[in-house]
């Protein structure tokens, strides 16, 4: 038994020395994932695209946290009051393709999972050989 098979699933998500893509893996696999996916303008990629992104996703992320500007949806109340947000890649199958992803934790206090916002393609490339 580690040290991390002791820790709640709250000690683990709030782990300051933890990247944020670790803690993100951590709650859409042992947590709850709320994932926006009828969001119309502009419309998110499917919460299977999300799931591959992560598992593929090299990291370190460089993340901005700003402050939530809405309470809506099922864990508006009770999420914390700063969303992250940031820009990555992944390459599969000889395309590149870039995603803007924003989010945030929850419930405050004990955390539980995480609140996908957006999660959209900003940029595809084919790569060449």
């Amino acid at each position: 038994m580690t040290i991390d098979d002791t820790k709640t699933l709250h000690e683990k998500l709030s782990d300051d020395k933890a990247s944020l893509l670790k803690v993100l893996r951590l709650a859409v696999n042992e947590g709850e994932l709320d994932y926006w996916w009828e969001r119309q303008n502009p419309p998110n990629e499917p919460p299977e695209v999300f799931r591959t992104f992560l598992k593929k996703v090299k990291g370190p992320v460089e993340a901005t946290w700003i402050e939530r500007e809405s309470q809506a949806g099922p864990h508006g109340l009770l999420g914390e009051d700063e969303c992250f947000k940031f820009e990555d890649e992944v390459s599969m199958l000889g395309i590149k393709k870039r995603y803007f992803i924003k989010g945030y934790f929850f419930n405050k206090g004990d955390r539980k999972g995480v609140c996908i916002q957006s999660f959209r393609e900003v940029l595809k490339l084919r790569l060449m050989k």
